[in-house]
């Protein structure tokens, strides 16, 4: 059996502290004579240009946040007139659109009422004019060939001495014989020969020129109408409206832009140290 050992704490179990030095930060010593001095009177002026310096930033911008303010009101304004004008605009166009046309149905009534009119009072001297105009068109052709006028059994007459008048003495001819026909309109005729014919009908004349005033008026509602002249007018508009926000714009950046001079021009004083007063 081995020998016990007497056991001392003292001895085997050796205390061992670990002393934690902490090193304490030394804050910096001002020297008196390194604070800077300053007098009643200095401290007083530079808090004035400080509370100024402030003041006129302040006061900058505001002004320019309103100066904003009014830019985005203004140019919503503009927005609106513009937009107020292109609506007038387009009233104005289609009430003189309605004129135009309403002007053309009066002048197309005015018309068929003068021509009625006229070709009532002497229409021998629409058929004689007409037969006239053909012979001496064709002349070379008619005087060889076998022609038969019809005319209106009212003016058979009328036109019967004209014809004994004319250059031609169609009346003396064998080969012309003028036939009255009482279904014919009274500024109707119509002449045949074996090889032809030809008529006048003035229900058709009458018709194919208010169809003309009629294809005439819709060409002027398709230019009234007409997608690339509105467009156009949109786009004026459109750029009259930028046009006017960027001279705004350019108006109120010049305005800040002098005041930040203007600012300038004020004494700026820095950040204070510790101040030690007289």
């Amino acid at each position: 059996m081995p020998e016990l050992k007497k056991f001392l704490f003292d001895l085997d179990f050796e205390k061992k502290e670990t002393d934690t030095k902490v090193t304490k930060k030394t804050e910096p010593t001002l020297n008196p004579d390194e604070i800077p001095i300053f007098s009643r009177l200095e401290v007083n002026q530079y808090k004035e240009e400080h509370e100024k310096i402030g003041f006129e930033k302040g006061f900058n911008k505001g002004k320019e946040q309103a100066l904003n303010e009014i830019n985005e009101k203004l140019v919503l304004l503009v927005s609106n007139l513009v937009d107020q004008f292109n609506t007038i605009e387009e009233k104005n166009n289609e009430r003189l659109k309605n004129i135009n046309k309403d002007s053309i149905k009066i002048s197309l009534e005015i018309a068929k009422k003068l021509s009625s009119a006229y070709s009532n009072i002497k229409p021998e001297e629409n058929v004689s004019s007409f037969l006239m105009e053909i012979f001496d068109k064709y002349k070379e052709v008619l005087l060889k060939e076998k022609i038969k006028i019809y005319v209106n059994d009212s003016i058979k007459e009328e036109i019967n001495h004209k014809l004994e008048n004319n250059s031609l003495y169609l009346k003396n001819s064998d080969n012309f014989e003028l036939i009255g026909d009482s279904n014919l309109h009274i500024n109707d005729s119509k002449i045949e020969w074996d090889s032809g014919g030809i008529n006048k009908n003035y229900h058709e004349i009458e018709k194919e020129i208010n169809n003309k005033i009629n294809n005439f008026i819709s060409e002027i509602d398709n230019k009234l109408d007409d997608s690339d002249y509105k467009e156009e007018r949109n786009k004026s508009s459109e750029e009259d409206n930028q046009s006017f926000e960027k001279n705004l714009n350019q108006s109120v950046d010049s305005e800040i832009e002098e005041d930040k001079e203007n600012e300038d021009d004020i004494k700026t004083v820095g950040g204070s140290k510790s101040i030690k007063y007289d």
